[in-house]
């Protein structure tokens, strides 16, 4: 009996701790604090774009292929971004989506190696 409370224990114990934070093969999302954080973990710059997950079927939006132009997270770094800087973040958001990517030189210009995507939930 005191085996099985103490399987049962640890059970609970792993099923109500806190998830890991979302993440793709380059990029990790963690929100606390009004504060986005992204962590790059690869080797090179990651480009993005942040938008409340309600709003992203009215929003009008493209990759940015410019590196002088584009916000990045450095290698091995990470980037706050502030809820207002979220596209259509509104007070009581519940979640952000957030598009990010590799900008590769293609000939004379740029491309993007894969669009991935997190859901993150807004604290």
């Amino acid at each position: 009996m005191v085996r099985n409370l103490s399987v049962l224990f640890a059970v609970l114990t792993i099923a109500c701790s806190s998830t890991t934070d979302p993440a793709t093969d380059i990029l990790s999302a963690h929100a606390e604090n009004q504060t986005l954080t992204l962590v790059n973990t690869s080797d090179d710059p990651v480009y993005f774009f942040a938008a409340d997950k309600e709003a992203l079927a009215l929003l009008d939006w493209a990759i940015c292929l410019d590196p002088a132009k584009c916000t990045p997270v450095q290698p091995h770094s990470s980037k706050d971004v502030a809820y207002s800087q979220i596209a259509a973040y509104q007070q009581g958001s519940g979640n952000a989506i957030v598009y990010h990517w590799r900008i590769i030189a293609k000939g004379s210009g740029y491309d993007y190696d894969k669009l991935r995507e997190l859901e993150v939930k807004l604290h």
